[in-house]
């Protein structure tokens, strides 16, 4: 696996992460994996588990969220063949397994944080 990205996680543990690339599976992979992911969620600041709409910032996110969701639904509606079912893990608020839905799509999602 390549080195992808260094990065760290500023909003809670200040931990330092690295982002390896899987060639073979074709996807990003975390180093060091942290045993228990709810503790990184567990901030009222970490809007993209919230709802909130009620200061600028929160707002423009709402917007960019809308629009990234509607473009994440027709990029999946690309290759959809016959049998639309759509497993989500990762789920979070669940707003991308609403929007795929009211799409036509059967969907099933998991938040591992929950």
């Amino acid at each position: 696996m390549k080195s992808y990205l260094k990065t760290k996680d500023f909003a809670f543990s200040q931990e330092e992460f690295e982002l390896l690339y899987d060639e073979g599976r074709d996807m990003l992979v975390t180093r060091p994996q942290p045993e228990q992911l709810g503790g990184y969620y567990k901030s009222d600041a970490y809007i993209s588990h919230t709802d909130a709409n009620k200061t600028l910032i929160d707002k423009l996110y709402q917007t960019v969220k809308k629009i990234n969701l509607l473009t994440k639904a027709m990029l999946v509606n690309q290759y959809a063949k016959e049998n639309r079912t759509l497993l989500d893990v990762g789920a979070g608020t669940g707003d991308f397994l609403l929007v795929v839905e009211n799409k036509g799509w059967n969907i099933e999602g998991v938040e591992p944080n929950h």
